[in-house]
This record gives structure tokens, sequence and C-alpha cells, in this order.
């Protein structure tokens, strides 16, 4: 397995600065993912990997399910278990 880019890993252990603000959050979430072929799913993860893929969605100006989406893909890849079509 390759090894995991210098760039998404700094990205993911949450070494950016903090942002001056925080984005505003929804009052709720909706029931079901908006999107088809998308499922709402709800895992433990370490703290500082939410606070990282929180930071990179903010600087990059990207959702967060886009950031969490793109580092399993890649992370995938390096399996060799390709995304379903």
């Amino acid at each position: 397995m390759d090894k995991v880019p210098s760039d998404l890993m700094d990205r993911l252990s949450g070494k950016l600065s903090k942002p001056s603000s925080k984005p505003s959050k929804p009052d709720s979430l909706p029931s079901k993912p908006s999107k088809p072929g998308y499922k709402r799913q709800t895992y433990i993860v370490r703290e500082e990997f939410i606070e990282g893929i929180k930071k990179i969605a903010y600087y990059e100006r990207r959702e967060i399910t886009s950031v969490i989406n793109e580092a399993l893909e890649w992370y995938l890849k390096e399996h060799k278990l390709e995304k379903p079509e």
C-alpha cells in the first residue's frame, strides 16, 4: 500500500490553523440524504479526524460529506477496492 500523501495527512490530522469563525449549522438535519446513491450512516471517529475534516471543508469551501468521500475513495483505491458504480 502506498503512503498517504503528506498534504492529505496534514489536512486530516488537523495541522491547519483554526478558522476565525464557525460556519453556521442548519437547525435540523434532513431525514434522508438528498442525493441518490448516498446513505446516512453513523460511525464513532477520533475527535482529531473530525476536527481535521471540518477544517479542510471550511478552508476549501466544501461540504464535509465531500471531504469524507474523497478520503474514503482514496483509501479504498489504495486497498484495491474500487468504488462501486
